[in-house]
């Protein structure tokens, strides 16, 4: 099951992602109370805060979720040794960002009690940008990397790389199976099979 929530001054995608009792959140929301009412309704139990990079736009609800679970977010390696370059959008819409731990997430197969999820590594975005790929659930949370129509900018923020993009995109992402629901980061959903129809990976980022 998955519940969406959209947050902040570019209206993030937030998703809460579950099987059984087992959830996650993906780019942590700002609204907590929101977030914890599903929870409880539902009887989950939060296992993991997941972050598919970290442009400010996705971490902005993390410390608030930090405080209230003591859960790190899990993230790139190479996003979180690049953090504060990353981060530094913020200043555009005058915000500062809490300081939160983040800890590194390996690319491959995870588990968050009953919920299985493949982490792939999508770079070009930024460095460290992370896919969720659900197998059970036929979903993927893409961030910022692949929306409708349309992949993710890669000539705007420091350390982004469009073919890095394009070429993750056409080996590890646009290769899973074509009924595939596809979340991205902002907007509406999409699948995987609608983006190969489009040819989505052969047309401008912008």
């Amino acid at each position: 099951m998955m519940r969406s929530f959209v947050y902040g001054v570019l209206n993030t995608n937030s998703y809460l992602v579950w099987q059984g009792k087992d959830a996650v959140l993906v780019d942590p929301a700002e609204d907590v109370d929101a977030v914890m009412d599903v929870l409880a309704a539902e009887g989950l139990e939060l296992k993991a805060l997941l972050a598919t990079h970290m442009h400010f736009d996705h971490v902005t609800g993390c410390a608030a979720w930090q405080r209230r679970t003591g859960l790190p977010v899990l993230a790139g390696r190479e996003d979180i040794a690049s953090r504060e370059i990353l981060a530094d959008g913020a200043k555009a819409w005058n915000l500062e960002l809490e300081d939160f731990e983040a800890s590194p997430l390996d690319p491959g197969p995870a588990s968050f009690g009953a919920l299985a999820c493949t982490v792939i590594p999508v770079p070009g975005h930024s460095p460290g940008s992370l896919c969720f790929y659900f197998p059970a659930l036929k979903a993927l949370c893409s961030g910022d990397t692949l929306f409708r129509h349309q992949i993710g900018f890669t000539d705007i923020m420091p350390l982004q790389s469009d073919a890095a993009l394009r070429a993750a995109l056409q080996d590890r992402i646009l290769t899973l199976p074509q009924e595939t629901a596809v979340y991205p980061g902002h907007r509406e959903s999409t699948t995987i099979g609608e983006e190969v129809r489009w040819g989505t990976l052969y047309r401008s980022s912008s």
